[in-house]
């Protein structure tokens, strides 16, 4: 800038982003003879703070719907957490802002901030409800590097009728431009890649029905599908019917999300056994809860993921269900794992 200080001499100013680095070039016009000098620089403090910095100040997205912002001014409103259990431990969210979303179907959303428009190394959170109380308890999903450059998109499965607080942020201390992009999905996110003997668990029943309807999810990294509600099934119906209804949910589910036949089957192994495979080399995980509300309870100690609703534990499910180990092996070749054929049965090996 030339001539814009007392006695001609220069001055400017400019924004400037924490943890970034600038080059300035100082110099005299030509006319001038080269001499001594005193360059000054003042830190003025964020000019703006973002007027969605607080978890009670959130912008609304709908689907489709992108929003960008600047961090640099983001105070870290939320608790101090990060985005574990839902991937491996790190550091906490830090300059956040934050969003809401309202469901009005059951699905997927999915917060994206791949876009090359960011600038720095993301991390998103999903908050439960839009209480800016107990945020800590109520974390639904968390992912701090799914796209290139350390930036977070996250998939997670919302209600009809339930709100999200959407929480987006830097990792260490990071701050700059972040563009958010809000879709969402009816019904579920399905897999496109072909099926493999590991994308599948097997799962065994027992005791008696107890009449109440649940609700369950299954997910993947790539894809999560979510029932509200299943069942009821009557006592006398017992373990087969429950196991019966279980699978029929599963299929009916995968159709209405137009999954297709061969993305999501649940299929019977025994008269209280059944199989659930999902195509693509994940696993999927299982997960069961009360009716008309994402479920917490998982049949294994832990999962991958993390549960839907919360961080998950261990329970008793309508009576109790069981995951049976996988062996890993085909020994027969029919494409199944020896595990379901020694359960149906069945087994040539």
């Amino acid at each position: 800038m030339k001539g814009q200080g007392p006695s001609s001499l220069g001055q400017t100013s400019f924004p400037v982003v924490m943890g970034q680095k600038y080059l300035i070039q100082i110099g005299v016009a030509a006319q001038y003879f080269p001499g001594c000098g005193t360059l000054t620089m003042t830190n003025a403090g964020c000019p703006t703070t973002p007027a969605h910095d607080t978890c009670a100040t959130p912008i609304t997205l709908t689907s489709g719907q992108s929003h960008t912002a600047n961090t640099a001014c983001a105070t870290t409103d939320g608790p101090a957490q990060g985005t574990y259990p839902f991937t491996p431990a790190d550091g906490i969210v830090n300059n956040d802002v934050w969003y809401r979303f309202n469901a009005t179907a059951n699905g997927t959303l999915s917060v994206s901030t791949c876009d090359a428009a960011t600038t720095f190394d993301t991390r998103v959170l999903v908050y439960d409800g839009t209480s800016c109380t107990g945020l800590a308890s109520r974390m639904i999903a968390g992912d701090d590097e799914s796209c290139a450059s350390d930036r977070a998109s996250i998939n997670v499965p919302v209600v009809n009728g339930a709100s999200y607080l959407i929480r987006v942020g830097g990792a260490s201390g990071l701050s700059g431009t972040v563009k958010t992009t809000l879709t969402f999905s009816a019904g579920a996110l399905c897999p496109t890649t072909v099926g493999t003997l590991s994308g599948q668990r097997l799962f065994t029943l027992s005791g008696t029905p107890n009449n109440v309807p649940w609700s369950w999810a299954l997910r993947t990294p790539s894809m999560s599908l979510y029932q509200p509600s299943a069942g009821p099934v009557l006592a006398s119906a017992g373990t087969v019917g429950l196991k019966n209804a279980f699978v029929t949910s599963i299929a009916n589910a995968s159709t209405a999300a137009a999954c297709g036949t061969n993305q999501v089957t649940a299929t019977t192994v025994s008269t209280t056994s059944f199989r659930v495979r999902v195509n693509g080399s994940a696993a999927p995980e299982l997960w069961t809860g009360t009716a008309n509300a994402l479920p917490t309870c998982t049949p294994v100690s832990t999962y991958t993921l993390g549960a839907p609703g919360s961080t998950g534990v261990s329970c008793i499910f309508n009576p109790t269900m069981t995951e049976v180990p996988l062996l890993g092996t085909d020994c027969n070749g029919n494409n199944q794992d020896d595990a379901i054929d020694l359960l149906s049965g069945s087994s040539l090996d």
